[in-house]
Parts: structure tokens; sequence; C-alpha cells
């Protein structure tokens, strides 16, 4: 798989993320009920095939649209041996909880990722850390959450071809815990 395709995507699946003003308000954080199911929905951005985020290539800005409206942009793409940074910014990136009910999320101002790849004849690994604060909406919830997440992403590389996407850490003080994989 060639690294400059994958690295766009890879970001993506990272955080499997518009710039706010130092004026707005304060949102309070989310807790409870409402903090757990940020958190879940969150998490779900790297966790089926129909929430998976592909960034195309677009320069030094790759971007894509969120299942439900609003973006994701990566910026400040810097590449080192192995190790890949960038900056993740959610506009209004907008998801569908299982009920049905609508979700955004605004990265405060962005998300920080930092990339590890490691690659062998037959998987490329990549690991990632995900850091940073996200302002959340959805009917009559309205909020700040602390993201510190962790992914993991196994590409297989030999018949069936696969990739395997973990994702654990913190959202909203929650700790969140999801896989996904799929035959390619």
């Amino acid at each position: 798989m060639p690294r400059s395709r994958t690295t766009p995507v890879v970001i993506a699946l990272l955080a499997c993320a518009a710039c706010s003003s130092p004026s707005e308000p304060a949102d309070p954080a989310l807790t409870g009920t409402a903090a757990l199911r940020a958190a879940s929905i969150y998490a779900s951005l790297g966790s089926s095939s129909d929430a998976v985020l592909d960034l195309s290539e677009g320069g030094n800005s790759p971007s894509a649209t969120c299942p439900r409206g609003g973006s994701i942009r990566a910026s400040s793409i810097v590449t080192s041996g192995a190790t890949t940074r960038a900056s993740l910014t959610f506009a209004s990136c907008a998801v569908a909880d299982n009920a049905g009910q609508l979700w955004t999320f605004t990265s405060l101002p962005r998300l920080v990722v930092s990339i590890t790849s490691t690659s062998t004849d037959s998987t490329t690994t990549l690991v990632g850390n995900t850091t940073g604060a996200m302002r959340i909406e959805s009917s009559g919830v309205r909020g700040t959450c602390s993201i510190a997440s962790r992914q993991q992403v196994d590409f297989k590389l030999t018949p069936p071809l696969t990739v395997r996407v973990r994702q654990t850490g913190q959202v909203c003080g929650q700790s969140i815990d999801t896989t996904f994989t799929e035959i390619l």
C-alpha cells in the first residue's frame, strides 16, 4: 500500500476531526448519561463501515464529509521517519446514534494526532494517539469533552486482505474500547 495514500486514510480512521474563537461561551463538561452516549457515538466513528471516514487527498489539507453532514479536515501533516503528526479539525461533524438521534462534534480548536507505523511483508500496523477537546451537541444536550484515545490500525496485506481498527481510551471521562474488522 503506497505510503502517500495511506496517511490521509489512516488519519481519518484515527479520528476514526471548525475552529472556535476565544470569545465563544464556555460549555459545561458533559457528565452522566450524556457523556456516556457521546463517548459511544465518538467511538463509532471508526467502528463500522458506515462510519469510517475516507479523507481524500487534497494537498496538505485532506478533508472528509461526516456521515450526517459537517466535515473533518487534516492539516499540519508532518512525517518524520515512521511517525506522522497532524491536526484534525471537526466542524459540526454529525453522526446518528442507534436510535437515530443526531450528535455533532466540533473540535476546540483541533485534535492532535501522532501516528507511528511499522511494516512487514504481510502487515502494516499504525498506532496513533489523539488528544484534545470537543464541543458535543444533540437535542437538549450541549457540552464539552476531553479526548485521549489510542487507535491501532492493522492492515493484513496477504489474502484475505483485511483492515482491523481498535480504539481505546477516554472520551468525556468515559472509557471506550471498540474494534472494527473488514475484509477488503
